[in-house]
C-alpha cells in the first residue's frame, strides 16, 4: 500500500507539476501571488531547463509524501489521490512562487525583508508540515492503533 502510494506520489505529481505546476511557480508572466504562463512546462516552443525542472519536480513530490505519512491508514485511497493532486498542481507551486520566483513577494520582501531559503528545504517542510498538520487535525487519532491511548 505504502509502495503504490509513493509511486502515484512521483507519478500524479510529475503529470500534475508538469501541466500547471511549473507555470504557477515559475512561467515568464505573472504577479507577487502567482504566474499564468508556460503552462504544460512551457511545451516545445520554450520549454525549461531539464535538470531545473526535475529538481523542482522532486521536491513538489516530497511535500506530498509528507503528508502522505502523516495521514497514513486515515484516508480513503481517492481522497490520497485528489490531495497530491491539490499540492502537486496548486499549493506548491504557489508557495514556490512566493519564495524563489524573482516576482514572488517573498523573494522580494515587503519592505526589503527578504526570503532566504537554503537548499530549498523551507519550502519544502513548511508546505509538507502544514498541509500535514491540517489534514492530520481534520482526521483524528488513529482509532485502535495504539493501547491506552
Amino acid at each position: 500500500n505504502i509502495l503504490i502510494k509513493n509511486m502515484l506520489d512521483i507519478f500524479i505529481t510529475g503529470i500534475c507539476y508538469w501541466m500547471f505546476g511549473y507555470a504557477f511557480a515559475f512561467g515568464k508572466v505573472g504577479n507577487p501571488f502567482i504566474s499564468h504562463s508556460d503552462f504544460f512546462a512551457g511545451s516545445l516552443a520554450n520549454p525549461p531547463d531539464p535538470a531545473f525542472w526535475f529538481f523542482q519536480f522532486v521536491f513538489c513530490a516530497t511535500a506530498t509524501t509528507i503528508v502522505s505519512g502523516a495521514m497514513a491508514e486515515r484516508t480513503e485511497f481517492v481522497c490520497y489521490l485528489v490531495y497530491c493532486l491539490v499540492i502537486g498542481g496548486f499549493m506548491y507551486p504557489v508557495v514556490t512562487h512566493w519564495a524563489w520566483h524573482e516576482k514572488g513577494w517573498l523573494a522580494n520582501g515587503p519592505g526589503g525583508l527578504v526570503y532566504k531559503d537554503f537548499a530549498g528545504s523551507g519550502v519544502v517542510h513548511v508546505v509538507g508540515g502544514t498541509t500535514a498538520f491540517v489534514g492530520a487535525a481534520l482526521l483524528g487519532p488513529r482509532i485502535g492503533r495504539f493501547k491506552d491511548g
